[in-house]
């Protein structure tokens, strides 16, 4: 989807993605896709497992920072992460 609002010209403003994607990883696409979106606030849900690994792809050049938050996640907490960025 985030792809298809580039495509249109229509970016999105905020992308939630999940790092443990059903067809893909959460960390690789936000690392591709967000340097071209660097209006766009990004919100990385992880297992605890994962969270070093998104914290480390948050750092790299080039790649604008997110906010990255663990799950179970709460909408207060959701909330809170847009005011992070």
């Amino acid at each position: 989807m985030v792809r298809r609002l580039v495509a249109e010209s229509t970016p999105p403003e905020v992308v939630v993605c999940d790092v443990n994607l059903p067809d893909g990883n959460g960390v690789d696409f936000y690392v591709d896709a967000s340097p071209g979106l660097q209006n766009c606030q990004w919100v990385l849900m992880s297992g605890a497992h994962d969270l070093d690994r998104v914290e480390k792809a948050s750092r790299q050049v080039g790649v604008p920072s997110c906010s990255i938050v663990e799950k179970p996640i709460s909408l207060r907490t959701l909330s809170a992460a847009f005011t992070r960025t």
